[in-house]
């Protein structure tokens, strides 16, 4: 899902219903999906700590809220739909925060690229998030 545009028309230009309908329903499933779960941490159902912890699915979120919120936005205010993602964007700023807190050299993103592929640093992991699966617990 990396696609190139140039603001709000550039984007419903190339990627809309009627340009662009098999792209369109992929953008509509992954803001319907991170709306949900938006929705859920939103109302305490989801703790945000974990969601942070799975850092992968934090990042997605950061990056494409920071590619694409900005079309929402503008369809929020061209269609008088102020409610349009609300949940999504709660989610964004929920993480954002905590994330860069914990990721500070990754705090670097370039915008327009959507998924990043960062390298894992396991030797600067905080020992108490080090796991051995290979080892006995300890009493």
């Amino acid at each position: 899902m990396i696609w190139a545009f140039d603001g709000f028309d550039d984007f419903f230009d190339k990627y809309g219903f009627e340009s662009n309908p098999d792209e369109q329903v992929k953008y509509d499933q992954v803001n319907v999906w991170l709306e949900g779960i938006g929705a859920l941490v939103r109302r305490g159902l989801f703790d945000i700590n974990l969601i942070c912890d799975m850092e992968s699915f934090a990042h997605a979120v950061i990056v494409l809220w920071e590619r694409f919120g900005p079309v929402i936005v503008e369809f929020r205010e061209r269609f008088s739909l102020p409610y349009h993602l609300k949940d999504y964007e709660y989610l964004y700023n929920a993480i954002r925060p905590i994330w860069l807190e914990h990721n500070p050299a990754r705090a670097r993103g370039r915008p327009g690229v959507l998924l990043q592929v960062m390298p894992t640093d396991l030797d600067n992991m905080d020992e108490e998030n080090k796991t051995n699966d290979n080892t006995e617990p300890e009493n």
